[in-house]
């Protein structure tokens, strides 16, 4: 759908045009009159409507980014079961690398609603303290907590502790992502800061030739990318699991303005992936199957890394406390001072919608953000 506010100064144009050389304007000055009278009333009614319904209107149809990752099952099964459909909604669904890529074109206003974690929504916050814009980005609800779906590979680390593994070595991480994040949470409970490795910032499509080539001997990554690159080094790779160390999370989030000017799209989404979120914990073994079908290179990834992998969705305490830890880290990694406001997780999170069509899965105070249009 082409949105109208741009048709605006064409209609305007296409009034004077209408009201300035029409043949009858020619013939008889009276009508030329009425004409521009009747013109300038157009204009009128054009800009006013402009003004009162000037608000954000979504693409037709919807546009949802989420991530070829085990974690985001609920996006794979929402879109091939129809549950969007179901909703009325008419959406394009599509899969980036990361949620930071998801968080970068949510900003731009390329796509409705995205995916991610809670690592690209703590970077966003360093980079953009000031909160209230249209254009923030949102928290909805989450949907996945999962442990482990971070994988720590090393080439070639034989029997060595991690600790030692590690020293020293190049990480492959896409920067800014949980990935990132948990390769820190590891790290440091083996006693490992982050200057006794060093991150090289690669995509996960860029790991296995970066490996080949050597200008990495580690990486830290999500399915299906760790099994690609288990399928193509076999034996020469040592894997270390987050088990035990970091429970992460996986969100919907949306534009503010999205939010607060279209409830009727943003509950409908909601309602989807209740729905399919529902089927994921009625059918895990069928679910695996789909997310082995559909992720690409997913094939080989075995039910056992669903066991530590829970879907609902919510709003808990629980993202509170993954924010600030993320956020102190963040701060620390980025020579943010202490002093310096940041926003608080109750900026980030928009919780009226979930609210209004599930009250019992919102454990945040209802007071955060804007409620517009839910009833709040």
């Amino acid at each position: 759908m082409n949105d109208w506010r741009q048709r605006i100064p064409l209609m305007v144009q296409e009034l004077e045009q209408a009201g300035e050389s029409g043949e009858g304007s020619r013939k008889n000055p009276d009508f030329q009159g009425m004409a521009s009278a009747w013109c300038g009333i157009g204009r009128g009614v054009i800009m006013l409507a402009a003004m009162l319904l000037s608000v954000p209107i979504l693409a037709d149809p919807l546009r949802i980014s989420g991530v070829a990752y085990l974690g985001d099952l609920p996006t794979l099964v929402a879109e091939r079961d129809g549950h969007f459909a179901q909703q009325g909604l008419d959406v394009a669904v599509t899969y980036a690398e990361s949620g930071h890529d998801n968080l970068r074109e949510l900003r731009a206003g390329e796509i409705d609603f995205a995916l991610m974690a809670m690592t690209p929504l703590v970077f966003d916050a360093l980079a953009n303290p000031a909160r209230g814009g249209p254009e923030d980005p949102v928290i909805l609800a989450n949907l996945s907590h999962a442990r482990p779906v971070i994988h720590l590979v090393m080439l070639d680390a034989g029997g060595a502790p991690l600790a030692d593994a590690l020293r020293g070595r190049r990480v492959g991480v896409p920067r800014r992502t949980n990935a990132e994040y948990v390769l820190h949470v590891m790290a440091s409970i083996e006693g490992l800061t982050d200057d006794d490795y060093t991150v090289v910032d690669l995509a996960p499509t860029e790991m296995g030739g970066a490996m080949v080539d050597g200008r990495i001997s580690a990486a830290s990554v999500w399915e299906p990318w760790a099994q690609r690159l288990r399928e193509r080094f076999g034996g020469r790779l040592t894997e270390e699991l987050d088990v035990g160390r970091y429970m992460s999370r996986w969100m919907i989030v949306a534009r503010r303005e999205t939010v607060d000017t279209d409830p009727e799209n943003t509950l409908a989404v909601l309602q989807a992936y209740r729905g399919a979120v529902d089927w994921i914990q009625e059918n895990p073994e069928a679910a695996l199957a789909v997310y082995q079908a559909r992720a690409p290179g997913a094939a080989g990834v075995s039910g056992g890394r669903m066991l530590d992998l829970l879907f609902d969705v919510t709003l808990d305490w629980s993202l509170i406390a993954s924010y600030r830890q993320q956020l102190s880290w963040g701060r620390a990694q980025q020579g943010v001072a202490e002093s310096e406001v940041l926003p608080s997780f109750m900026d980030l999170v928009a919780p009226a919608p979930l609210a209004v069509i599930a009250p019992e899965a919102v454990l945040i105070p209802l007071n955060a953000g804007h409620a517009g249009g839910y009833g709040q």
